[in-house]
This record gives C-alpha cells, sequence and structure tokens, in this order.
C-alpha cells in the first residue's frame, strides 16, 4: 500500500474529513487535504544513531521545497528500528531545513491528527527556509567574537534553498568542517543528557572540525575545534572527559600564526 493509501486510511480511522488531490506532478509529493488543510505526504526513517546506546533513536525528516503545504505528514513504515507504522502530524512552521531529530524531541507530533481540527496560530503555518544552521550561527558568532575572519563557500547554481553550505566555513583561512554533536538525550534530567556522539566527517575537505553541542540556555552552545587528523572515528564522549575538554573552545588553534598540525600526540585518541 502506498504512503498516501495509509494516510488516507489512518485519517478516516481517526473520523478525518479527506479529500485526495488526483493530479499533482510527483516532484511536488504525495498530496491530500484532510481537515480543510493542505497536506503533504513524506516518508520517514528511524534509525539508532549509535548501537553503544540502543535506547537512543532518532528520525530524519525531510523539508518539503514548496510552499504548497500547511502540515507535514511524516509516515514511518516498520523496519528493524521502528516496530509498527508511526504517523507524524507536524505543521509546516516547525521546521525550516532537512533535519535529524531524536524520537523523544517529536513525541508530541506522533499520531497528533487533533492538530489538523486545531485553530493554530498563524505562525505556525510560516513558511521558513533556514538561511543559515544554527550550528553556522554559532560557530560564525563564536569565531568573530575571539576575533577570527569568517567567509562562506556558495553552492554552484540556483536553487530555492541558500545557496550556502551548511557544514563547511573558512576561518582565518582555513578549511573547518561545522557538524553537531547531538546529544544521547534530549531531556537535561537524563545521565546522557552530557554524552554527546561525534562523528567522523565523510568529507576529507577540512583540516579541522568545529563541533557545536547545544545547551541548558537558550541561544547558548558548546563549541569544541578539533584538528581533523586527531577525529579517527565517530566516538562517544562526555562533556567532562579530558580528551574532549582539551578542545573546549580552542580557537587558538585557528589563529595567525598557527599550523594545520594534529595536536593528537598530547591528548589521548578518541
Amino acid at each position: 500500500m502506498s504512503l498516501i493509501s495509509l494516510v488516507i486510511e489512518e485519517a478516516r480511522r481517526q473520523g478525518s474529513d479527506v479529500e485526495q488531490i488526483r493530479r499533482y506532478h510527483r516532484s511536488q509529493g504525495a498530496r491530500v487535504v484532510i481537515e480543510g488543510r493542505a497536506c503533504q505526504v513524506i516518508p520517514a526513517r528511524v534509525f539508532k544513531p549509535n548501537r553503544d546506546y540502543p535506547k537512543a533513536q532518532s528520525i530524519q525528516l525531510y523539508l518539503p521545497r514548496t510552499n504548497w503545504p500547511d502540515f507535514l505528514l511524516y509516515v514511518v513504515k516498520p523496519n528493524v528500528d521502528a516496530e509498527k507504522r508511526l504517523f507524524y502530524i507536524v505543521p509546516r512552521g516547525e521546521l525550516s531545513a532537512d533535519t535529524v531529530r531524536s524520537l523523544s524531541s517529536v513525541e508530541q507530533f506522533k499520531s497528533a491528527w487533533h492538530l489538523l481540527r486545531t485553530d493554530l496560530s498563524r505562525e505556525r503555518f510560516a513558511r521558513h527556509f533556514k538561511e543559515f544552521s544554527s550550528q553556522l550561527k554559532a560557530v560564525q558568532g563564536a569565531a568573530k567574537n575571539n576575533g577570527l575572519s569568517v567567509s562562506f563557500l556558495k553552492r554552484r547554481g540556483w536553487s530555492r534553498l541558500p545557496n550556502v553550505r551548511q557544514h563547511r566555513i573558512f576561518i582565518e583561512g582555513r578549511r573547518c568542517q561545522v557538524m553537531a554533536a547531538p546529544r544521547c538525550s534530549a531531556k537535561p534530567a537524563n545521565p546522557f543528557w552530557d554524552v554527546v556522539r561525534m562523528a567522523m566527517p565523510k568529507d576529507p575537505w577540512g583540516d579541522y572540525v568545529v563541533y557545536v553541542v547545544d545547551s541548558k540556555q537558550k541561544n547558548a552552545n558548546h563549541v569544541f575545534v578539533v584538528p581533523r587528523r586527531d577525529i579517527q572515528k565517530t566516538t562517544t564522549r562526555s562533556l567532562s572527559s579530558e580528551w574532549l575538554n582539551h578542545y573546549y573552545e580552542a580557537w587558538h588553534l585557528l589563529g595567525k600564526g598557527q599550523k594545520n598540525s594534529s595536536v593528537a600526540s598530547k591528548v589521548q585518541e578518541p
């Protein structure tokens, strides 16, 4: 059964009025109107980002490039990481880019069919397209606050989405890859809140990796500047670990007169 058929079947089971749109271009995605709301049906994938933490699950969410939908209806089919079919009903204004979220952070949208019948504020339906990722903004601001020059790379060609590369940046002329280091729990009370996953970049472009970790405070982040050659594998680390703290706010590694050399000999390998 197709995704849109699954959505229509479940919406009707929930007692919702459904109007299927028969004609739409394939590139526009599967479209349906539920309770008078324009909805786009999108496949989503649940996965375990780290096999060392089997209870930690994430979901990959794709953002359509059109302004048409009021709601994004994500459908997860059963697989090794998802025991049953899942539906997430997300107001368009909740997302501004393709993203990966922890399952716990999107729990409020799971089977939230009632949102389609709720009188939500206009802001919940705003069509935002992110200009810079939150990580890129954080790194730009922190680097400039430390007196370092910053420049971006633009994508070739034209796109509705911003044409600035979200994971590449020049700081003092040095190639830096910007990456999020997600916490292994979205709940501050959980002991895994202070454990982060630091992925080894698949792209060999950068000489340094700048990892950004969300802080407990709004618009505050922890930033770690790590020479690329010191990242030998994807790893998880406690924020209090000696190895990780060696790189906390280590902007001096990018300062003028510094060489692109590894400091791995001084610290424990990840």
